[in-house]
């Protein structure tokens, strides 16, 4: 009573910051970077980067039997009140795990 207000000694001027991380857990690695503002964007620029990293790093997509694909897909959905539709053209897909 009667002391003014004070902050406690982990407060640091200029806010807080906020650390993006990237785990894979097959490897164990992890990546983080901190930041001093994360927007609600689809993604952080600094994830998008990191992401492209291991991208080009994978061997090249594999073009997709489609109709493998399909006759699949079908069978999937045969238990379905409200079956999902495919677009006309899948894109290839890459493999993250090693």
């Amino acid at each position: 009573m009667g002391a003014p207000a004070t902050y406690p000694h982990a407060y640091v001027r200029g806010g807080t910051t906020k650390l993006l991380t990237l785990c894979r857990p097959a490897t164990g690695q992890l990546w983080a970077e901190p930041v001093t503002h994360a927007p609600n964007a689809v993604l952080h620029p600094w994830l998008q980067r990191e992401l492209t990293k291991i991208l080009a790093s994978r061997p090249a997509a594999e073009p997709v039997d489609a109709e493998a694909t399909r006759a699949a897909w079908a069978v999937w959905q045969a238990g379905l009140n409200a079956p999902f539709t495919l677009p006309s053209a899948l894109r290839p897909q890459r493999v993250l795990l090693v």
